[in-house]
Protein backbone atom coordinates (compact mmCIF):
# COMPACT_ATOMS: atom_id res chain seq x y z
CA UNK A 1 0.00 0.00 0.00
CA UNK A 2 2.81 2.31 0.57
CA UNK A 3 3.68 2.58 -2.81
CA UNK A 4 0.27 2.87 -4.62
CA UNK A 5 0.46 6.97 -4.87
CA UNK A 6 3.29 6.64 -7.04
CA UNK A 7 1.99 3.98 -9.20
CA UNK A 8 -1.56 6.26 -9.35
CA UNK A 9 0.48 8.97 -9.62
CA UNK A 10 2.35 7.57 -12.71
CA UNK A 11 -0.43 5.50 -14.25
CA UNK A 12 -2.85 8.65 -14.50
CA UNK A 13 0.05 10.92 -16.02
CA UNK A 14 0.24 8.03 -19.12
CA UNK A 15 -3.96 8.03 -19.11
CA UNK A 16 -3.84 11.63 -19.97
CA UNK A 17 -0.69 11.48 -22.69
CA UNK A 18 -3.07 8.59 -24.02
CA UNK A 19 -6.24 10.75 -24.59
CA UNK A 20 -4.27 13.93 -25.51
CA UNK A 21 -1.98 12.36 -28.02
CA UNK A 22 -5.07 10.93 -29.74
CA UNK A 23 -6.68 14.60 -29.77
CA UNK A 24 -3.56 16.00 -31.28
CA UNK A 25 -4.05 13.61 -33.85
CA UNK A 26 -7.51 14.20 -35.23
CA UNK A 27 -7.24 16.79 -38.35
CA UNK A 28 -9.97 18.99 -35.74
CA UNK A 29 -6.67 19.78 -34.08
CA UNK A 30 -5.07 20.72 -36.79
CA UNK A 31 -5.16 23.56 -38.95
CA UNK A 32 -6.43 23.19 -42.62
CA UNK A 33 -3.76 21.18 -45.02
CA UNK A 34 -1.19 20.26 -41.89
CA UNK A 35 -1.07 16.33 -41.05
CA UNK A 36 1.04 14.41 -38.16
CA UNK A 37 1.60 10.63 -37.82
CA UNK A 38 0.57 9.46 -34.23
CA UNK A 39 3.90 9.11 -33.28
CA UNK A 40 4.32 13.11 -33.67
CA UNK A 41 1.26 13.47 -31.72
CA UNK A 42 2.55 11.25 -28.46
CA UNK A 43 5.71 13.32 -28.64
CA UNK A 44 3.98 16.53 -28.44
CA UNK A 45 1.37 15.33 -26.01
CA UNK A 46 4.17 13.84 -23.83
CA UNK A 47 6.51 16.89 -24.35
CA UNK A 48 3.27 19.26 -23.20
CA UNK A 49 2.32 17.16 -20.01
CA UNK A 50 6.04 16.89 -18.75
CA UNK A 51 6.62 20.68 -19.26
CA UNK A 52 9.78 20.63 -21.91
CA UNK A 53 8.89 21.86 -24.85
CA UNK A 54 10.72 20.01 -27.09
CA UNK A 55 9.37 20.00 -30.89
CA UNK A 56 9.19 17.35 -33.78
CA UNK A 57 7.00 19.16 -35.89
CA UNK A 58 6.20 23.26 -36.01
CA UNK A 59 3.45 23.15 -33.32
CA UNK A 60 2.83 26.69 -34.09
CA UNK A 61 1.79 26.26 -38.06
CA UNK A 62 0.37 23.09 -37.22
CA UNK A 63 -1.92 23.25 -35.05
CA UNK A 64 -5.16 25.60 -35.06
CA UNK A 65 -7.00 27.23 -31.43
CA UNK A 66 -8.63 24.18 -30.17
CA UNK A 67 -4.98 22.15 -30.91
CA UNK A 68 -3.34 24.49 -28.50
CA UNK A 69 -5.49 25.15 -26.19
CA UNK A 70 -5.20 21.39 -25.52
CA UNK A 71 -1.62 21.65 -25.38
CA UNK A 72 -2.13 24.76 -23.00
CA UNK A 73 -3.94 22.88 -20.95
CA UNK A 74 -1.74 19.85 -20.75
CA UNK A 75 1.29 22.64 -19.53
CA UNK A 76 -1.38 23.87 -16.81
CA UNK A 77 -1.27 20.62 -15.77
CA UNK A 78 1.58 19.06 -15.68
CA UNK A 79 3.41 22.21 -14.26
CA UNK A 80 0.32 22.32 -11.25
CA UNK A 81 0.32 18.68 -11.26
CA UNK A 82 -2.77 16.05 -11.78
CA UNK A 83 -4.06 15.03 -9.04
CA UNK A 84 -3.54 18.75 -7.35
CA UNK A 85 -6.17 19.90 -10.52
CA UNK A 86 -8.58 16.79 -9.58
CA UNK A 87 -8.10 17.92 -5.29
CA UNK A 88 -9.48 21.56 -6.99
CA UNK A 89 -11.86 19.93 -9.26
CA UNK A 90 -12.97 18.14 -5.61
CA UNK A 91 -13.33 21.51 -3.68
CA UNK A 92 -15.18 23.06 -6.43
CA UNK A 93 -18.11 20.27 -6.27
CA UNK A 94 -18.43 20.69 -2.37
CA UNK A 95 -16.86 17.54 -1.85
CA UNK A 96 -14.50 16.31 0.94
CA UNK A 97 -10.60 15.19 -0.10
CA UNK A 98 -9.99 12.12 1.29
CA UNK A 99 -6.71 10.66 3.04
CA UNK A 100 -5.93 8.96 -0.35
CA UNK A 101 -5.72 12.07 -2.32
CA UNK A 102 -4.03 14.04 0.75
CA UNK A 103 -1.24 11.57 0.47
CA UNK A 104 -1.22 11.55 -3.29
CA UNK A 105 -0.64 15.42 -3.05
CA UNK A 106 2.13 15.03 -0.52
CA UNK A 107 3.93 12.75 -2.93
CA UNK A 108 3.23 14.57 -5.75
CA UNK A 109 5.19 18.00 -4.69
CA UNK A 110 6.98 15.87 -2.01
CA UNK A 111 5.94 17.39 1.01
CA UNK A 112 6.83 16.34 4.11
CA UNK A 113 3.90 16.56 6.73
CA UNK A 114 -0.04 15.89 5.90
CA UNK A 115 -1.08 19.21 7.74
CA UNK A 116 -2.64 21.81 5.45
CA UNK A 117 -2.45 20.13 2.26
CA UNK A 118 -5.74 21.20 0.85
CA UNK A 119 -4.84 25.25 1.80
CA UNK A 120 -1.73 24.66 0.35
CA UNK A 121 -3.40 23.19 -3.05
CA UNK A 122 -5.91 25.82 -3.15
CA UNK A 123 -2.57 28.53 -2.57
CA UNK A 124 -0.71 26.50 -5.19
CA UNK A 125 -3.69 27.75 -7.66
CA UNK A 126 -3.93 31.36 -6.82
CA UNK A 127 -0.23 31.91 -6.84
CA UNK A 128 -0.75 30.24 -10.51
CA UNK A 129 -3.17 31.84 -11.58
CA UNK A 130 -2.66 35.35 -10.45
CA UNK A 131 0.86 35.45 -11.77
CA UNK A 132 -0.10 34.02 -15.27
CA UNK A 133 -2.54 36.59 -15.79
CA UNK A 134 -0.44 38.96 -14.39
CA UNK A 135 2.15 38.08 -17.35
CA UNK A 136 -0.62 37.42 -20.02
CA UNK A 137 -1.70 41.25 -19.44
CA UNK A 138 1.85 42.78 -19.17
CA UNK A 139 2.48 41.25 -22.59
CA UNK A 140 -0.81 41.82 -24.15
CA UNK A 141 -0.52 45.92 -23.24
CA UNK A 142 2.80 45.22 -25.94
CA UNK A 143 1.14 43.36 -28.40
CA UNK A 144 -1.75 44.25 -28.83
CA UNK A 145 -1.60 47.78 -31.11
CA UNK A 146 0.74 44.70 -33.33
CA UNK A 147 -1.35 41.53 -33.60
CA UNK A 148 -4.84 43.34 -32.56
CA UNK A 149 -6.91 42.24 -29.54
CA UNK A 150 -8.10 38.37 -29.90
CA UNK A 151 -4.84 37.32 -31.33
CA UNK A 152 -2.74 39.60 -28.96
CA UNK A 153 -4.63 38.08 -26.02
CA UNK A 154 -4.39 34.19 -27.18
CA UNK A 155 -0.36 34.51 -27.88
CA UNK A 156 0.11 36.12 -24.31
CA UNK A 157 -2.36 33.93 -22.41
CA UNK A 158 -0.37 30.85 -24.32
CA UNK A 159 3.14 32.73 -23.51
CA UNK A 160 2.11 33.38 -19.69
CA UNK A 161 1.29 29.81 -19.14
CA UNK A 162 4.18 28.21 -21.00
CA UNK A 163 6.55 30.39 -19.12
CA UNK A 164 5.48 29.97 -15.60
CA UNK A 165 5.36 25.99 -16.27
CA UNK A 166 8.74 26.37 -17.59
CA UNK A 167 7.69 24.52 -20.56
CA UNK A 168 9.35 26.51 -23.53
CA UNK A 169 6.64 25.70 -26.25
CA UNK A 170 6.76 29.20 -27.92
CA UNK A 171 4.93 31.30 -30.26
CA UNK A 172 6.54 35.00 -30.12
CA UNK A 173 9.63 34.04 -32.13
CA UNK A 174 7.10 32.48 -34.75
CA UNK A 175 5.42 36.28 -34.74
CA UNK A 176 8.12 38.16 -34.23
CA UNK A 177 7.53 39.37 -31.01
CA UNK A 178 10.40 38.80 -29.04
CA UNK A 179 11.53 42.47 -28.04
CA UNK A 180 13.42 43.50 -24.88
CA UNK A 181 10.45 43.65 -23.17
CA UNK A 182 8.93 40.14 -24.16
CA UNK A 183 11.89 39.02 -22.59
CA UNK A 184 12.12 40.50 -19.03
CA UNK A 185 8.11 39.37 -18.30
CA UNK A 186 9.28 36.10 -19.51
CA UNK A 187 11.94 36.01 -17.30
CA UNK A 188 10.24 36.91 -14.56
CA UNK A 189 7.76 33.88 -15.53
CA UNK A 190 10.52 31.43 -15.55
CA UNK A 191 12.20 32.14 -12.28
CA UNK A 192 8.87 32.31 -10.75
CA UNK A 193 8.16 28.88 -11.46
CA UNK A 194 11.24 27.77 -11.24
CA UNK A 195 11.87 28.71 -7.61
CA UNK A 196 9.07 26.08 -6.44
CA UNK A 197 5.47 27.16 -4.68
CA UNK A 198 6.42 26.60 -1.37
CA UNK A 199 9.08 29.20 -1.65
CA UNK A 200 6.87 31.82 -3.19
CA UNK A 201 4.49 30.83 -0.71
CA UNK A 202 6.45 31.38 2.14
CA UNK A 203 8.10 34.76 0.71
CA UNK A 204 4.59 36.22 0.54
CA UNK A 205 3.51 35.09 4.20
CA UNK A 206 6.85 36.31 5.80
CA UNK A 207 8.94 38.26 3.51
CA UNK A 208 12.53 37.72 3.46
CA UNK A 209 12.90 37.34 7.09
CA UNK A 210 13.11 34.18 9.34
CA UNK A 211 12.69 31.96 6.01
CA UNK A 212 13.37 28.10 6.06
CA UNK A 213 16.84 26.53 5.21
CA UNK A 214 15.27 25.14 2.09
CA UNK A 215 13.90 28.32 0.98
CA UNK A 216 17.27 30.17 1.87
CA UNK A 217 18.99 27.08 0.34
CA UNK A 218 17.02 27.77 -2.83
CA UNK A 219 17.09 31.65 -3.44
CA UNK A 220 20.72 31.65 -3.06
CA UNK A 221 21.61 28.76 -5.38
CA UNK A 222 19.38 30.06 -8.06
CA UNK A 223 20.96 33.66 -7.79
CA UNK A 224 24.67 32.33 -7.92
CA UNK A 225 23.52 29.98 -10.90
CA UNK A 226 21.63 33.02 -12.46
CA UNK A 227 24.78 34.99 -12.17
CA UNK A 228 27.44 32.48 -13.22
CA UNK A 229 25.51 31.50 -15.78
CA UNK A 230 25.37 35.19 -17.33
CA UNK A 231 28.96 36.04 -17.07
CA UNK A 232 30.12 32.21 -18.18
CA UNK A 233 27.56 33.13 -21.71
CA UNK A 234 29.16 36.82 -21.84
CA UNK A 235 32.59 35.63 -21.36
CA UNK A 236 32.58 32.84 -23.96
CA UNK A 237 29.82 33.83 -26.53
CA UNK A 238 29.19 36.76 -28.80
CA UNK A 239 25.88 37.34 -26.91
CA UNK A 240 25.01 40.54 -25.52
CA UNK A 241 24.19 41.65 -22.04
CA UNK A 242 20.25 40.93 -22.43
CA UNK A 243 20.33 37.90 -24.30
CA UNK A 244 22.83 36.50 -21.84
CA UNK A 245 20.67 36.89 -18.93
CA UNK A 246 17.84 35.04 -21.24
CA UNK A 247 20.02 32.29 -21.73
CA UNK A 248 21.19 31.84 -18.07
CA UNK A 249 17.39 31.77 -17.20
CA UNK A 250 15.72 30.02 -20.33
CA UNK A 251 19.00 26.98 -20.02
CA UNK A 252 17.72 26.23 -16.65
CA UNK A 253 14.52 24.16 -17.75
CA UNK A 254 12.48 26.94 -19.37
CA UNK A 255 13.69 26.14 -22.93
CA UNK A 256 13.10 29.93 -24.66
CA UNK A 257 14.98 30.56 -27.35
CA UNK A 258 15.09 32.39 -30.26
CA UNK A 259 18.44 31.88 -32.11
CA UNK A 260 20.44 29.03 -33.38
CA UNK A 261 21.86 27.04 -30.48
CA UNK A 262 23.62 25.12 -32.76
CA UNK A 263 25.93 27.76 -33.64
CA UNK A 264 26.94 28.49 -29.87
CA UNK A 265 30.56 27.66 -29.21
CA UNK A 266 31.61 24.77 -27.61
CA UNK A 267 31.74 26.58 -24.20
CA UNK A 268 28.53 27.90 -24.17
CA UNK A 269 27.86 24.22 -24.85
CA UNK A 270 29.20 23.20 -21.86
CA UNK A 271 27.54 26.17 -19.66
CA UNK A 272 24.14 25.15 -20.92
CA UNK A 273 24.63 21.73 -20.46
CA UNK A 274 25.67 21.80 -16.65
CA UNK A 275 22.54 24.46 -16.38
CA UNK A 276 20.40 22.19 -17.48
CA UNK A 277 21.31 19.34 -15.08
CA UNK A 278 21.12 21.12 -12.56
CA UNK A 279 17.29 22.56 -13.42
CA UNK A 280 15.03 24.21 -11.03
CA UNK A 281 13.70 24.05 -8.10
CA UNK A 282 12.21 21.37 -5.49
CA UNK A 283 7.89 21.75 -5.78
CA UNK A 284 8.31 23.80 -8.69
CA UNK A 285 7.11 22.91 -12.78
CA UNK A 286 10.93 22.84 -13.32
CA UNK A 287 12.63 19.69 -13.73
CA UNK A 288 16.54 18.79 -13.59
CA UNK A 289 18.52 17.31 -10.56
CA UNK A 290 17.60 20.51 -8.69
CA UNK A 291 18.94 22.86 -7.00
CA UNK A 292 18.85 22.03 -3.29
CA UNK A 293 19.82 18.72 -5.13
CA UNK A 294 23.24 20.35 -6.33
CA UNK A 295 23.98 22.48 -3.12
CA UNK A 296 23.50 19.46 -1.38
CA UNK A 297 26.21 17.38 -2.91
CA UNK A 298 28.74 20.61 -3.09
CA UNK A 299 28.11 20.89 0.24
CA UNK A 300 28.70 17.45 1.34
CA UNK A 301 32.14 17.37 -0.76
CA UNK A 302 32.76 20.57 1.20
CA UNK A 303 32.18 19.02 4.42
CA UNK A 304 33.81 15.94 3.49
CA UNK A 305 37.09 17.17 2.37
CA UNK A 306 36.89 19.53 5.92
CA UNK A 307 36.09 16.09 8.09
CA UNK A 308 32.70 17.70 9.79
CA UNK A 309 29.78 17.41 9.67
CA UNK A 310 27.42 18.72 6.39
CA UNK A 311 26.19 22.35 7.97
CA UNK A 312 24.79 25.39 6.54
CA UNK A 313 22.64 28.43 8.12
CA UNK A 314 23.65 26.76 11.79
CA UNK A 315 21.62 23.50 10.63
CA UNK A 316 22.84 19.84 10.16
CA UNK A 317 21.80 18.13 7.30
CA UNK A 318 21.14 14.65 7.50
CA UNK A 319 22.77 11.65 5.93
CA UNK A 320 19.61 10.46 4.60
CA UNK A 321 18.79 13.65 2.65
CA UNK A 322 22.78 13.29 1.27
CA UNK A 323 21.89 9.91 0.45
CA UNK A 324 18.87 10.83 -1.62
CA UNK A 325 21.02 13.66 -3.33
CA UNK A 326 23.74 10.83 -4.44
CA UNK A 327 20.90 8.57 -6.07
CA UNK A 328 18.83 11.43 -7.78
CA UNK A 329 22.38 11.90 -9.06
CA UNK A 330 23.57 8.94 -10.28
CA UNK A 331 20.33 8.09 -11.59
CA UNK A 332 19.95 10.92 -13.93
CA UNK A 333 23.47 9.85 -15.28
CA UNK A 334 22.57 6.80 -15.84
CA UNK A 335 19.38 7.56 -17.43
CA UNK A 336 21.11 10.19 -19.73
CA UNK A 337 23.78 8.45 -20.89
CA UNK A 338 21.65 5.02 -21.30
CA UNK A 339 19.20 6.99 -23.61
CA UNK A 340 22.17 8.63 -25.40
CA UNK A 341 24.00 5.32 -26.18
CA UNK A 342 20.75 3.75 -27.26
CA UNK A 343 19.86 6.78 -29.53
CA UNK A 344 23.35 6.24 -31.18
CA UNK A 345 22.61 2.81 -31.72
CA UNK A 346 19.41 3.63 -33.81
CA UNK A 347 20.32 6.87 -35.25
CA UNK A 348 24.03 6.43 -35.95
CA UNK A 349 24.27 9.19 -38.57
CA UNK A 350 23.73 11.91 -35.72
CA UNK A 351 26.16 13.75 -33.58
CA UNK A 352 26.53 12.14 -30.59
CA UNK A 353 27.39 15.86 -29.34
CA UNK A 354 24.19 16.88 -30.60
CA UNK A 355 22.21 13.89 -29.09
CA UNK A 356 23.79 14.31 -25.49
CA UNK A 357 22.38 17.43 -25.77
CA UNK A 358 18.70 16.12 -26.97
CA UNK A 359 18.52 13.71 -23.83
CA UNK A 360 19.84 16.01 -21.79
CA UNK A 361 17.24 18.57 -22.51
CA UNK A 362 14.45 15.78 -22.54
CA UNK A 363 15.32 14.63 -19.01
CA UNK A 364 15.83 17.87 -17.45
CA UNK A 365 12.64 18.80 -19.05
CA UNK A 366 14.31 22.17 -21.03
CA UNK A 367 13.40 21.74 -24.22
CA UNK A 368 16.29 23.68 -26.05
CA UNK A 369 17.41 22.06 -29.14
CA UNK A 370 20.15 21.71 -31.42
CA UNK A 371 17.75 21.11 -34.36
CA UNK A 372 17.59 17.54 -34.80
CA UNK A 373 14.63 16.84 -33.27
CA UNK A 374 12.54 16.10 -36.12
CA UNK A 375 15.36 13.99 -37.65
CA UNK A 376 14.78 10.78 -34.86
CA UNK A 377 13.85 7.79 -35.51
CA UNK A 378 10.37 6.42 -34.14
CA UNK A 379 12.50 4.49 -31.81
CA UNK A 380 14.37 7.15 -30.85
CA UNK A 381 11.30 9.27 -30.33
CA UNK A 382 10.21 6.80 -28.44
CA UNK A 383 12.92 6.89 -25.98
CA UNK A 384 12.78 10.54 -25.68
CA UNK A 385 9.26 10.59 -24.46
CA UNK A 386 10.46 8.51 -21.71
CA UNK A 387 13.15 10.28 -20.81
CA UNK A 388 10.64 13.12 -20.40
CA UNK A 389 8.32 11.37 -18.60
CA UNK A 390 11.07 10.35 -16.09
CA UNK A 391 12.28 13.77 -15.56
CA UNK A 392 8.85 15.09 -14.70
CA UNK A 393 7.81 12.23 -12.39
CA UNK A 394 11.15 11.75 -11.06
CA UNK A 395 13.38 8.74 -10.80
CA UNK A 396 13.00 8.22 -7.09
CA UNK A 397 9.11 8.12 -7.49
CA UNK A 398 9.51 5.26 -10.34
CA UNK A 399 12.19 3.65 -8.41
CA UNK A 400 9.97 3.37 -5.13
CA UNK A 401 7.13 1.62 -7.47
CA UNK A 402 9.19 -1.46 -8.18
CA UNK A 403 12.25 -1.49 -5.15
CA UNK A 404 10.67 -2.62 -1.65
CA UNK A 405 12.27 -1.05 1.56
CA UNK A 406 14.64 -3.53 3.15
CA UNK A 407 12.90 -5.25 6.08
CA UNK A 408 15.91 -7.15 7.47
CA UNK A 409 16.84 -6.55 11.17
CA UNK A 410 19.99 -7.75 11.00
CA UNK A 411 23.53 -5.87 9.99
CA UNK A 412 26.39 -7.80 8.55
CA UNK A 413 29.99 -6.52 10.13
CA UNK A 414 31.46 -3.27 8.91
CA UNK A 415 34.69 -3.46 6.96
CA UNK A 416 36.83 -0.73 5.34
CA UNK A 417 38.13 -0.77 1.75
CA UNK A 418 39.69 1.62 0.03
CA UNK A 419 38.40 4.11 -2.65
CA UNK A 420 40.01 6.92 -4.72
Amino acid sequence: MKHEPFKFITLLFIMVIFIASILLYLPISHVTGADISFIDSIFTATSALCVTGLNTIDFANTFNVFGLIIIALLIQLGGLGIICTAILVFITMGKKVNLKFRILIKNSFNLSSLKGIVKFVLRVFKITFVIELIGALLLFINFVFKKGIIKSLGISLFHSISAFNNAGFDLLSKNGLFNDYAKVITMFLIVLGGIGFLVISEVMSKGFKNLSLQTKIILSTTICLLVIGTLGYLCTTDLNLMDSIFLSVSTRTAGFVYWDLSKISNSGYLISVVLMFIGASPTSTGGGIKTITFFILMLSIYSICRRRDCEIYKRRISSDVINKSLVILLTAIIIIFSATFLITCFDPMLAIKDIFFEVLSAYATVGLSLGITSSFSIMSKIILCIVMFIGRVGSLTLISIWLKEDQRKHKYPVENIVVG
